[in-house]
């Protein structure tokens, strides 16, 4: 049974990934984060992958896991800076510190791995 949730889980988590967004993603919509509440994952980006686009970020310190989880994006995804500017997916380098909210299932894999709905990315410190 277990083995059937985690191949369900991945199978969603895939096929999010795999609709490739584009470079300006999201709607003219800006994101209030004071609306969203806190962030379902927040941490500095260690490495990007062009194809499909994903993120991995380090959301909590090494333990019992690696703490790092891979973001996707989809077609509705919407990316903005912390004053509500656009940001292009392309922009978002290793060193930017993302927060991260998520509807949808998280593939408990090491690192783990989602899909982003929405994503306020602040410069590289």
């Amino acid at each position: 049974m277990r083995l059937s949730t985690c191949l369900a889980a991945l199978c969603l988590v895939l096929g999010g990934i795999g609709c490739r967004a584009s470079e300006t993603t999201g709607g003219d919509a800006a994101i209030d984060a004071s609306a969203l509440g806190a962030p379902d994952f927040r941490g500095p980006v260690l490495a990007v992958e062009e194809t499909p686009r994903r993120f991995l970020i380090q959301y909590r310190p090494e333990g019992v896991n690696s703490g790092r989880i891979w973001f996707g994006l989809l077609e509705g995804t919407r990316i903005r800076r912390p004053n509500g500017a656009r940001v292009a997916a392309a922009d978002i380098r290793p060193g930017a510190v993302l927060s991260v909210w998520t509807s949808h299932p998280i593939l408990e894999s090491d690192p783990a791995q989602g899909v982003a709905d929405s994503i306020v990315a602040e410069a590289a410190r």
